[in-house]
């Protein structure tokens, strides 16, 4: 069942069928089928109304959605004219609120490997046109996109991954934003961007799962050894750092 914070619930039905023949016929894919309501639903969050395919992924806690849209600017503190990346972006909530913040000299590139939820995307930031979205899947789209002020990420359960992590640090954001359902694959990555020179220098938890041992985490990774106050300038290509701060050859 599908309950959104505006307009009416939907209820769909899961089902797995198999997907394989032969030696492969244990394979099996998922069928999803309307059986109540609406195949659009309509979410509300920071002072926007939101539109996705009831089979689209939100945040459960009705105060999700804000909360974690506050706390990733409070962490970012985008700047106007930057350029940001809205990984794993699925309906445009991260993509809204950065858009805000870097206005009409800025821009953001969403990226999202659901098509239902990237054509909503489209949809909802129809009005913002500073804001691209790619359909996709991220350690596809992302070397191709260039150079990023901000990246803000969003990814499914099992985590990002070294792949893209190290497709990140390659775009030389001057911060990180990393938006986490399972602390366990934020380990694995903060691993990751350790190793390629960076430090997570703020994490906060949030119990967005009331009654459940799950915990949502939202960090910060910064270059390493450089103050977020220090770095005034736009990402140098390949060190992670701005213009006029020394860095070292990895």
């Amino acid at each position: 069942m599908v309950s959104s914070t505006a307009g009416d619930p939907a209820v769909l039905e899961h089902r797995e069928v198999p997907a394989g023949r032969g030696r492969d016929r244990r394979r099996s894919r998922t069928v999803t089928r309307l059986v109540y309501g609406e195949a659009t639903v309509i979410e509300r969050a920071i002072g926007t109304e939101f539109e996705l395919p009831a089979e689209a992924f939100w945040q459960v806690h009705p105060a999700a959605a804000d909360t974690f849209a506050a706390t990733a600017l409070e962490l970012l503190e985008p700047r106007a004219g930057e350029r940001a990346f809205d990984l794993y972006g699925g309906a445009g909530l991260f993509a809204v609120a950065l858009a805000r913040e870097v206005g009409t000299d800025g821009s953001v590139t969403l990226v999202e490997s659901h098509p239902g939820a990237a054509d909503a995307a489209r949809h909802n930031v129809r009005e913002l046109p500073r804001v691209e979205v790619v359909a996709g899947r991220v350690e596809r789209v992302l070397p191709s996109l260039g150079p990023a002020d901000l990246v803000l990420l969003d990814p499914p359960r099992s985590g990002a991954g070294a792949t893209v992590v190290e497709q990140i640090v390659a775009a030389a954001p001057r911060a990180v934003c990393y938006v986490a359902c399972d602390p366990a694959a934020l380990a694995r990555d903060t691993a990751t961007f350790t190793a390629l020179g960076w430090r997570l220098s703020q994490l906060r938890g949030f119990d967005a799962f009331p009654m459940t041992q799950h915990l949502e985490c939202v960090a910060l990774f910064e270059p390493g050894g450089v103050a977020s106050a220090e770095r005034t300038g736009p990402a140098q290509p390949g060190t992670g750092l701005p213009e006029g701060v020394p860095g070292e050859e990895r």
